[in-house]
């Protein structure tokens, strides 16, 4: 297992990380998961889609499904909706897709 974190500064001077982390079952079959927490607006877009970006690459090469886990987070503005969209449009053939909100 694997993790990466992808950091962005806020609005009002503090950091949002979004972690991307590998994981690997027994059975040898890999996912990947990228955590999404706190705020996601334009002031963490940057670190939000770079982890998406990386989460797929990853997924294509170990032809992984990505698990997007969005229990953790707070506010979602639309640069945040257009984010996971976007990633969906470009990256949806690559590896299946899982979003996971809040129950």
């Amino acid at each position: 297992m694997a993790i990466t974190v992808y950091w962005s500064r806020t609005d009002d001077g503090g950091y949002v990380a979004r972690r991307v982390e590998f994981c690997q079952r027994e059975d040898g079959t890999a996912f990947i998961v990228v955590e999404l927490s706190g705020d996601v607006d334009l002031g963490t877009d940057p670190a939000t889609r770079a982890a998406l970006r990386a989460a797929f690459v990853g997924a294509k090469t170990a032809n992984a499904p990505v698990i997007i886990d969005c229990t953790k987070m707070t506010f979602l503005a639309l640069s945040g909706i257009r984010a996971l969209l976007e990633t969906k449009q470009r990256y949806g053939q690559t590896a299946p897709l899982r979003l996971v909100g809040p129950p």
